[in-house]
């Protein structure tokens, strides 16, 4: 059986753990005791507490194999479980000095997964982490250092993008879960506030990068839309003088006949054509005698 592994990753306070718990709504398994989930304790952020906590030792304390060393037992355990879709968040992921670590053990365990990153205004971060002992240049600091690890996978395994909170009033959240083949539920709906905004005024912008920190929110949150839908379907026929793009039977038709006309009058004398029927007369050369 075909199963979908999905990795929700993000930085701090990006709509992470709404985003994990609309998509366990709508049919992704969050895992149970064998795999490490604790239902009490990670159900309500909908988060895998063992593995946030190893990022939190990675991004704080730097590399120690004895956290390191937990994560690809965790994700090798949802494999057993025969869940058609599995999924797990994990916070501590995207910063440079987790995702070397942490990057590769994913790749290696789950090498089909599906990557779905939360991205949120920087403005609105530093906001929301305000009441914290944390400085705006440290938040900083570390959404930057997400940039390579957020660019690697959008380009090298197609990472769908989730930008808090305008995924989640514009569709494009409803989007994703169809994209990942999922089914959007009652339940899901009733997770968020379709009128939900951010209020990112009020931050200091004299901190360190902060410019650059939302021109890089920017740059991601681009892929976080929903697809155009297809164009009409155009059939392009070239000739030596021009091409014909067709939308329509009638315009079809019409070129077509063009094209027979072209064509005709550019071949030899043994066609001939009428107003409405070309007719072919091959040329009737004399029996040879035996």
């Amino acid at each position: 059986m075909k199963q979908l592994a999905i990795a929700i990753l993000c930085h701090w306070r990006s709509g992470s753990s709404l985003t994990a718990m609309i998509l366990n709504a709508c049919g992704m398994h969050t895992g149970n005791e064998a795999t490490g989930w604790l239902e009490e304790r990670d159900k309500n952020q909908c988060e895998h507490g063992v593995l946030n906590t190893v990022g939190n030792h990675l991004f704080h304390a730097g590399y120690d194999e004895s956290y390191l060393s937990k994560v690809a037992p965790i994700l090798d355990a949802y494999k057993v479980q025969g869940w058609p879709c599995f999924g797990v968040k994990f916070t501590h992921v995207l910063q440079e000095k987790c995702w070397r670590y942490l990057g590769p053990i994913f790749k290696a365990c789950w090498p089909d997964a599906k990557y779905v990153i939360c991205i949120r205004n920087p403005a609105e971060i530093i906001k929301n982490l305000a009441a914290q002992d944390i400085t705006p240049d440290a938040i900083i600091e570390s959404w930057m250092s997400t940039y390579d690890a957020t660019k690697e996978l959008i380009d090298e395994k197609g990472a769908i993008v989730i930008a808090y909170p305008d995924s989640f009033t514009n569709g494009h959240i409803q989007h994703v879960v169809k994209e990942l083949g999922l089914t959007w539920t009652d339940k899901a709906e009733a997770l968020f506030d379709p009128d939900m905004v951010d209020d990112t005024t009020g931050v200091p912008e004299d901190s360190k990068g902060f410019a650059e920190a939302v021109a890089m929110y920017e740059e991601f949150k681009k892929y976080a839309v929903i697809p155009e839908p297809p164009e009409v379907i155009t059939t392009r026929i070239t000739t030596p003088s021009r091409t014909f793009q067709l939308q329509d039977e009638e315009r079809l038709k019409a070129t077509m006949d063009e094209i027979a006309k072209i064509t005709v009058d550019k071949l030899s004398p043994a066609y001939k054509r009428t107003d409405s029927v070309r007719t072919v007369r091959p040329s009737n050369p004399k029996k040879r005698r035996t």
